[in-house]
């Protein structure tokens, strides 16, 4: 594909969903892109072909529809690969999601690496996802989880960070992105100070896959978890990527079809990988939509998407300070287009409902980070994330609509 430049207005001509309307005919907005973001008609249409002229279980057969079905699933791990600058293919394994690829690591990994007083380091803003499989780990190891207090802005703090690192810490997982503030997190310093301590850096790029592309090599990642939905592609289906000897000193996940290299009724041996990871009937359906998306992304003019996406999200903040009662949650100083805020005397479900009839969909409640939450002595936020599909009139839309809320309630 060609690169496209970036208009947002030809953007948006990609995504059929965008012409939605709810029931009362209003037209979308769609502000919840941090949830999962709209798929463009090239990953519809990829989806549909595979369907309809490739569908087979990928590894299993010798017929052409397994044949081709295996293309499209070998086509994709490289894609991702050199999408991520990952040298070695064989060392992406297809997951559920970040979520899945998470306690994959804490289970075959942590779990069998960790001992007594060992230290997992995190940051207050994680998703569940980033804690309670290090929770697990700890319980049953005898390691301790350490939290990295962010500052009073939101940003990542290195000098707590720094202060926290030592002979004992082993793991330190951190996200990109994260997933309430949208801090864009020091990740080429954080990695460079955790192995300058001994310890294996994960990165959680849940978010990561709609923007500029980052260099999992160049940053030294030991782990990295990646979710498609987040960039335009389908549900269900993200990777996870690890150094190949890390992944070869890894016990399987899971067991069943695929990943069996001889069984008897009294042992098994397993294939090498990413066989063995990837037991049973896979998404293949995914797979396929994730190409569409891989090849959607490079497509796309990202120097010029993302002076787009930052202008958004500067001027969502300006117009948002500007409403009476409405107070952000924090502001970090490099964020991407992730807002949280509150309203005074009035609940975010009730705020996100009242949005939802003039059809702009947000996002209410604890976000999967309830830890955080706690933190901040809230039990929930209004969420406003957006893609590179927004604009600026829809931004305007939703603060009348929030200020209209505002006088009424």
């Amino acid at each position: 594909m060609h690169k496209i430049g970036f208009d947002v207005q030809g953007f948006r001509k990609n995504f059929p969903i965008l012409e939605e309307k709810n029931s009362r005919a209003k037209q979308l907005v769609y502000f919840d892109n941090g949830a999962s973001t709209q798929k463009p008609q090239c990953v519809i249409d990829a989806i549909t072909d595979f369907l309809s002229h490739k569908n087979a279980n990928v590894h299993r057969g010798i017929h052409f529809l397994s044949e081709r079905a295996d293309s499209i699933y070998e086509t994709t791990r490289a894609e991702l690969a050199a999408y991520f600058n990952i040298t070695d293919k064989s060392n992406v394994i297809f997951t559920a999601g970040t979520t899945n690829g998470l306690n994959i690591i804490a289970k075959c990994y942590a779990q069998e690496t960790l001992q007594a007083n060992d230290e997992i380091i995190i940051s207050d803003q994680e998703h569940h996802a980033n804690i309670i499989p290090w929770q697990q780990v700890v319980k049953l190891t005898g390691a301790k989880l350490c939290v990295c207090r962010s500052t009073s802005r939101g940003d990542f703090n290195l000098d707590n960070f720094k202060s926290m690192l030592s002979t004992r810490t082993k793991i330190v997982s951190v996200p990109y992105i994260t997933n309430v503030f949208g801090a864009r997190y020091p990740i080429e310093i954080i990695s460079e100070l955790a192995h300058k301590a001994g310890a294996v850096f994960v990165l959680d790029g849940a978010h990561c896959l709609g923007h500029k592309p980052i260099d999992v090599t160049a940053l030294n990642c030991d782990f990295f978890l990646c979710s498609c939905n987040k960039g335009y592609g389908p549900t269900g289906l993200g990777f996870m990527y690890a150094k190949g000897h890390i992944l070869q000193q890894m016990k399987p996940y899971e067991f069943g079809g695929n990943m069996i290299l001889n069984a008897t009724f009294d042992d098994a041996s397993f294939k090498d990988i990413p066989d063995k990871f990837e037991t049973g009937t896979p998404n293949t359906i995914g797979v396929a939509g994730a190409l569409g998306a891989i090849e959607f992304l490079k497509s796309i003019d990202f120097e010029a998407a993302s002076k787009h996406a930052t202008d958004l999200v500067t001027f969502a903040v300006e117009e948002l300070t500007k409403i009476d009662g409405v107070d952000l949650v924090l502001n970090p100083t490099n964020r991407a287009g992730v807002i949280s805020l509150v309203m005074k005397g009035v609940h975010p479900h009730d705020i996100a409902t009242i949005l939802d009839t003039e059809g702009i969909a947000t996002r209410s409640g604890h976000h999967c980070a309830q830890p955080l939450m706690k933190l901040l002595n809230l039990s929930s936020t209004l969420r406003l994330s957006f893609g590179l599909y927004n604009t600026f009139e829809e931004i305007a839309f939703c603060c009348d609509v929030l200020k209209s809320i505002r006088s009424i309630l």
